[in-house]
């Protein structure tokens, strides 16, 4: 997404500063739940760890030896498992046991290595879309703060993929203050790959069927590989605005859906031609009569869903539109028209659709517009009511400077007008409540944490109950596609940061503040 500050400067000065963080994005944030709620952290220390710094003993930079007078601590790692995973092979799945009497561990630090235990750079650090380091910090899927004896997992999509080097990694434990336990080493075990007849895993985990194939049971029967079919394209809206929007959403038992092909018609269902960028001087755009969209993004299993937002004026160039979706075999759906119109509105306590192929009265939401479940236009302000209270809270004051969570279900604010590219609405976000005792000469709040995996836009409100309109700062994509918001002269109270996600489907972020 485009890089964008934006500022209202009503009694707040404002100043542009970038972060200059060395960490990578993660896979998870301990404490997210499924309503974008956030875990706090108060550890000041989390950004700095270094990525490849082994003590004498054998564990990470910062280690504590299990053993030592220290309160008699006991902090290590019990047993690791490295799995590949997912429809392609390219997912890594990190689980371990662990023990610490202390009860702070909320995460390990993992640095991968080839099978002759050389680095593998593979990690993202300054989020550039550049592999540049072999190690980082990943927050485990669910927390373990206040537990001796736990277990601890995350799952990172497309760090394993075809033809990786990677062979092994060497994982530490870090409590909240940073200490790291003794280190284990454990090599990645592969996922076989299964034929048609052959009996498989549905959870893509132990095996995975062969490309063109999928897994699924027939009447009661155990799983087995079957012969790969055509996607199909269930749903096409073409919906009329100020940023047209075409939405695609369909089934693929194979999983392996690899592009949507939207065609350009006229009102009588003839091919147009249409100069996509508006400038004569640009072949790659210019007389166009059809575009290849990527969806595999949002895919959610043998779901696939895309959205595509189109430039001011073009549904009136364009009144029809026709899509087919083609899978990695070649497989291609059947071939489906829309005109384009206006999204069917509905009201409060009336099913809804949570990706947008329906929409509420003004004042309500799809809630809580999740996939899979049943889905009611709600009022806004009850929820967002709700959602700022059940969500974890910073204060400087108390050293809670850190907050982990997940962007899901329902869009209860937008970013103000300007901030986003296409002023994209109706996004997942997360709040986290800030509450300043004092005032602050400057707050620089960043989501440029390990824990972002997810390309965020980022801003502040007032209060809880404010509109989007009112931020007081709003930034999307400072660094690679992770934002910040420097502040000066902020006024002691309180006050919602938002966490926006980009893209429809949400995901998990870490986000911190420094106020002076």
């Amino acid at each position: 997404m485009k890089r964008t500050m934006w500022f209202a400067l009503s009694g707040i000065g404002a100043a542009i500063a970038i972060a200059s963080f060395g960490c990578s994005a993660s896979d998870s944030g301990a404490g997210a739940s499924d309503d974008g709620g956030t875990s706090p952290s108060a550890n000041e220390n989390e950004n700095e760890r270094p990525g490849d710094t082994t003590s004498e003993d054998g564990g990470g930079g910062g280690s504590t030896d299990p053993n030592t007078p220290s309160g008699n601590r006991t902090f290590a790692l019990k047993a690791v498992k490295l799995q590949q995973v997912g429809r392609n092979g390219d997912s890594l799945r990190i689980a371990l046991k662990g023990t610490d009497s202390s009860k702070q561990t909320t995460s390990m630090f993992v640095r991968f290595r080839d099978k002759t235990d050389n680095p593998v750079i593979a990690i993202d650090s300054d989020w550039d879309g550049i592999a540049d380091t072999d190690g980082r910090r990943f927050r485990f899927d669910t927390s373990t703060l206040g537990t001796p004896d736990f277990t601890g997992a995350v799952v990172q999509a497309g760090l394993y993929p075809i033809g990786s080097r990677i062979a092994r990694a060497v994982i530490v434990l870090e409590d909240e203050s940073g200490k790291q336990s003794p280190e284990m080493i454990a090599d990645i075990a592969n996922q076989a790959i299964r034929g048609e007849g052959e009996a498989c895993d549905t959870t893509l985990v132990a095996d995975r069927c062969a490309d063109g194939m999928s897994c699924a049971s027939e009447g009661g029967a155990p799983a087995t590989c079957h012969a790969g079919v055509a996607p199909t394209l269930s749903q096409l809206a073409y919906v009329r605005g100020a940023s047209p929007r075409m939405l695609f959403r369909g089934t693929e038992p194979d999983q392996d859906v690899a592009r949507i092909d939207v065609e350009f018609l006229d009102a009588a269902g003839n091919a147009k031609i249409v100069n996509l960028s508006g400038d004569p001087e640009n072949p790659d755009l210019r007389d166009r009569f059809s575009i290849a969209l990527d969806p595999r993004a949002d895919n959610l299993g043998t779901i696939f869903f895309r959205e595509n937002i189109a430039s001011s004026g073009f549904d009136g160039v364009v009144p029809k539109v026709a899509a087919t979706v083609t899978d990695a075999a070649g497989h291609v759906s059947a071939r489906v028209v829309s005109s384009v119109g206006a999204v069917p509105t509905r009201t409060n306590g009336q099913a809804c659709d949570d990706r947008g192929f329906d929409a509420c009265a003004s004042g309500s939401v799809c809630s809580p517009g999740l996939p899979d479940v049943a889905n009611k236009c709600a009022s806004v302000g009850p929820l967002r009511t709700t959602k700022c209270s059940s969500a974890g809270a910073l204060d400087p004051a108390k050293g809670m400077t850190k907050a982990f969570g997940l962007t899901s279900g329902a869009s209860l604010w937008d970013p103000p007008a300007g901030c986003v590219s296409n002023d994209a609405t109706g996004r997942p976000e997360s709040v986290v409540p800030l509450h300043l005792a004092k005032a602050a000469s400057s707050l620089k709040i960043t989501t440029a944490m390990p824990e972002t995996e997810i390309d965020t836009a980022l801003y502040l409100l007032p209060s809880c109950a404010a509109q989007g309109t009112a931020a007081l700062a709003c930034n999307d994509d400072d660094r690679g596609y992770t934002s910040t918001l420097s502040l000066e002269n902020v006024p002691a109270g309180d006050y919602v940061v938002v966490v926006e996600s980009i893209s429809m489907r949400g995901g998990k972020f870490g986000v911190s503040i420094e106020a002076k």
